[in-house]
């Protein structure tokens, strides 16, 4: 389990990635963020994001729409 989720269904990307850059800023180095995001380019959105901030992506798992994306800090 993570150490913080961050809900976003609903929002149109960018804000799920503009919302988890937020949580970033008040989380401790090593920790994990699990965002949830139904935005359908959220999946590639998310790879970018990591890619461009070295945060590694542990994970990412979609189901239907929803995607859940495993983030270390």
């Amino acid at each position: 389990m993570a150490d913080v989720v961050l809900d976003c269904k609903g929002m149109v990307c960018p804000l799920p990635i503009a919302k988890a850059q937020q949580k970033v800023r008040d989380m401790k180095p090593g920790q994990t963020l699990e965002v949830i995001a139904d935005c359908g380019t959220f999946a590639t959105d998310v790879k970018e994001w990591c890619g461009k901030t070295n945060h590694p992506l542990i994970s990412i798992n979609t189901v239907g729409k929803e995607t859940k994306a495993v983030i270390r800090i």
